[in-house]
């Protein structure tokens, strides 16, 4: 079965949004059940808002923003570099990944926003990583 993912979320200067991954270790025969399951994990900084760090819908999981929160003090990456900050954010993805069954491997569409694009080359640089 295949399972389905979408992320949005960004760092300080950099927004990665929609992410799709495919396929699953968590799949099962209900998935194509409608139902919206929360997910939550502290290897992410808690949402902020009314809203959860990822919703699974039958097989697609998707994930809310993320910035370059420190899930463990809970503090901004500020004056940190687009490297680190990239770092932040694609770890946090990962964490929320991990507790929905599925890893950066299931990835497989991004779409980053900067608010440099001169940033362009050294976010891919880290994302490619």
């Amino acid at each position: 079965m295949n399972t389905r993912l979408v992320i949005a979320g960004g760092a300080l200067t950099a927004l990665i949004v929609g992410v799709i991954a495919v396929g699953s270790a968590v799949a099962r025969a209900d998935d194509d059940d409608a139902r919206k399951i929360a997910i939550s994990t502290p290897l992410a900084p808690a949402a902020i808002g009314p809203y959860s760090q990822a919703i699974r819908v039958g097989k697609t999981v998707y994930l809310s923003g993320q910035i370059a929160i420190d899930p463990t003090t809970n503090l901004f990456l500020t004056g940190a570099s687009i490297e680190d900050q990239t770092r932040g954010v694609l770890e946090n993805f990962a964490g929320v990944l991990t507790a929905a069954g599925l890893t950066v491997d299931d990835v497989v569409v991004t779409t980053v926003y900067l608010k440099d694009l001169n940033d362009f080359a050294t976010m891919n640089q880290v994302y490619a990583t």
